[in-house]
């Protein structure tokens, strides 16, 4: 079977015969191809690191909690009063208290959007302690929030000192 492809520079169509180069404009079509799938390759290398930091964050954050004595889960989905279900990063409990925390792996301040969508699941689930962790700041507007709400905030340095305590105390 013959397949038909077009030239993505003049749009002739080729035969597979001519597969290398457009007969009409002469385009080398191995360079284009190329091109795209190194392309396609380095987003995915990209994605999949940002991907595994922000895994890697949650579990220093869960390891801080666990040096404490708290028994961890990561990614609990739970149901919440509404019916709704919420996803909590780390949930950390010693004895009649539970903590969930939210992490946060962002390359920005931190806005009151995600801040307030936290407050809400600790509503939703009834858990009364909240801490929200990330690897950069808070706007005043969101530090502010956090703080009206009782939430602990950790942002990267909170976390780099308290990771390295962590790491000493086991």
């Amino acid at each position: 079977m013959n397949m038909v492809k077009f030239c993505p520079e003049c749009g002739e169509s080729l035969s597979s015969q001519d597969f290398k180069f457009c007969p009409e404009c002469g385009f080398k079509m191995e360079e284009k191809f190329n091109d795209e799938i190194s392309s396609v390759q380095e987003e995915k290398k990209d994605s999949f690191s940002i991907y595994n930091l922000g895994e890697r964050f949650e579990q220093v954050v869960e390891e801080i909690f666990q040096a404490k004595g708290y028994k961890t889960s990561r990614r609990q989905r739970l149901k919440g009063e509404s019916g709704t279900i919420n996803e909590i990063d780390v949930l950390a409990e010693k004895g009649a208290s539970t903590i969930a925390v939210e992490c946060k792996n962002l390359s920005s301040p931190v806005g009151q959007s995600l801040i307030r969508d936290f407050i809400q699941k600790l509503y939703e689930l009834k858990i009364r302690k909240g801490y929200f962790a990330s690897n950069s700041e808070l706007t005043t507007g969101a530090s502010r929030l956090a703080e009206q709400n009782n939430i602990t905030v950790w942002t990267k340095d909170n976390c780099t000192c308290l990771a390295r305590y962590a790491y000493k105390s086991n």
